[in-house]
C-alpha cells in the first residue's frame, strides 16, 4: 500500500510542478480527476506533502 500512496504522492507532485511552470495552480477536483481518486484523497496527500516540507499551492489553498 505505502508503494501505492507514494507513487500517487509524486504525480501529484509533478502534476503541481507542470502546473507552476505555466504559472498556473490546479483545482482539487482537477487534481482528483487526473489521478482517478476522491477529492478527499488529494487533500489528504497534499497535507502530507505540505508536512513534509514541499510547498505545493492549489487553486483557493492560499
Amino acid at each position: 500500500m505505502a508503494g501505492k500512496v507514494a507513487c500517487r504522492r509524486h504525480r501529484l507532485l509533478r502534476l503541481l510542478r507542470e502546473a507552476a511552470d505555466q504559472a498556473a495552480a490546479p483545482t482539487v477536483p482537477a487534481l482528483a480527476a487526473a489521478l482517478d481518486v476522491s477529492e478527499r484523497t488529494v487533500k489528504r496527500d497534499l497535507a502530507a506533502l505540505r508536512a513534509a516540507g514541499h510547498d505545493v499551492h492549489t487553486r483557493g489553498s492560499r
